[in-house]
């Protein structure tokens, strides 16, 4: 189905009108995630990389800043895809494509599952915050510098039984023959985040707006 330019324009019109109330909501809602997991799991729970991305998409609407939203879309394109992925693959057939969300049935359909699909709404809302204040060029900046913290405290504080972020071994596997893993691993990541900030600013611009 065909979108008319005007429609588009009055989405972005919208996304700049309401966009400190958009990015209150998320806050909020990322407030409430963790509080559940404070109550409900360990601590080292909150250094998973949608706890970490998630408050910027409200902080990047808040503050109307394009290198924010950039620098969360391209994270969120590269690490979040397969969660997204096998979650829905688990809804169509019944049966996790990689295992990444098999955790979700414990929930049921109560509170904590809803809470829960913050991780579908990062893709779609950093999409929708590039959409009204456009796409930077340094938007790597912000990704190198959350995505570089959140593999640090990851493995400085985590448990590596628990395999936070994938940094022991590939979430979908038990064990990996790559030598120095973690090193590898980081590296190959935020490589491949930088790559993706180029390519949306090859193909999608300037930003129209920034605060920083």
């Amino acid at each position: 189905m065909h979108t008319s330019p005007s429609r588009i324009s009055g989405i972005t019109e919208f996304l700049t009108r309401h966009h400190t109330l958009i990015g209150a909501y998320l806050l909020t809602w990322w407030f409430l995630d963790i509080l559940l997991t404070i109550r409900y799991d360990h601590l080292f729970q909150l250094l998973w990389f949608c706890d970490f991305i998630f408050p910027l998409v409200g902080v990047a609407f808040i503050y109307g800043s394009s290198m924010i939203a950039t620098g969360v879309l391209s994270g969120a394109l590269v690490a979040q895809t397969p969660w997204v992925v096998d979650f829905l693959t688990s809804r169509i057939t019944g049966t996790p494509l990689l295992g990444l969300t098999s955790y979700m049935s414990q929930y049921g359909h109560g509170l904590r599952f809803w809470v829960e699909m913050n991780h579908l709404v990062i893709i779609p809302a950093s999409i929708l915050a590039v959409a009204a204040f456009g796409v930077s060029r340094h938007g790597h900046i912000v990704s190198w510098g959350v995505g570089g913290l959140m593999l640090l405290l990851s493995s400085l504080l985590s448990n590596p039984a628990e395999n936070v972020n994938c940094l022991q071994h590939f979430c979908w596997a038990s064990t990996t023959s790559i030598p120095h893993f973690p090193l590898v691993f980081s590296i190959g990541v935020l490589s491949l985040i930088s790559l993706m900030n180029l390519t949306l600013f090859h193909f999608f611009g300037s930003p129209k707006k920034t605060s920083f």
